[in-house]
């Protein structure tokens, strides 16, 4: 009645970004050093996780989980190293539970932890012209989004209602606008924002139509807050 099982996984990333940026003056092209550079963003992430699923009775089945990871990650140019210099490690929980009512009615329970992490266009200063004035580019300081979730679903039958709730943290907010007034531009980056609150529910309702003609509707309703 008891079922285990155990892993682990490593992802090895590199990313290198050349970029220059020169201007024509007076028939000479003159490197724009602010935005000129040889960006390497390096990236590993090792895990190991474990699970265990337990059939508690006919009733009521239960899967919990725990799953580990470490992080590193170093941005750095050929003139500067270590802009970005990271290591971290995070636990990421996880727990399920179905319990069946009678025969035609049943709860579950699913609660996960979960976490975005930069991608490396977010963090790397790369530029991007959007006008002469206007950039998009990178944010090397952005860290990473935890969000914990919880979620309940009422089976009956066929038909199914689920509510859950979910709370981010540092989420990640792309395209924040950063002016620069001194030198008259402006930068479109990505940036930690304090917390993102999100509330949904959903109605699934199976429709036999006709013998041969079957519906499948689903309401779905979202409230957030950031």
């Amino acid at each position: 009645k008891i079922n285990g099982e155990f892993g682990v996984k490593a992802v090895f990333s590199n990313f290198t970004n050349d970029i220059r940026i020169e201007n024509l003056q007076q028939n000479s092209w003159k490197t724009d050093s602010s935005l000129t550079a040889n960006y390497s963003l390096r990236e590993n992430i090792a895990a190991a996780y474990a699970s265990v699923n337990i059939a508690a009775n006919e009733k009521t089945n239960i899967k919990a989980g725990i799953r580990y990871e470490h992080t590193i990650s170093n941005l750095g140019t050929e003139t500067q190293k270590n802009i970005v210099d990271r290591k971290y490690g995070n636990f990421f929980p996880t727990l399920f539970i179905s319990q069946k009512l009678d025969d035609n009615n049943s709860l579950n329970f699913s609660y996960s932890r979960r976490i975005n992490r930069p991608a490396f266009t977010d963090l790397a200063p790369f530029t991007v012209f959007v006008d002469p004035t206007t950039f998009i580019t990178g944010n090397s300081a952005l860290q990473p989004s935890i969000a914990d979730g919880v979620k309940v679903d009422y089976l009956f039958k066929k038909y199914v209602l689920s509510v859950g709730y979910t709370y981010e943290a540092n989420t990640i907010g792309d395209f924040q606008t950063e002016v620069d007034v001194a030198n008259n531009k402006t930068y479109l980056i990505g940036k930690n924002l304090k917390s993102t609150n999100i509330i949904n529910a959903s109605l699934s309702l199976p429709v036999q139509i006709t013998p041969w003609w079957f519906s499948q509707i689903n309401l779905n309703g979202t409230w957030q807050k950031v």
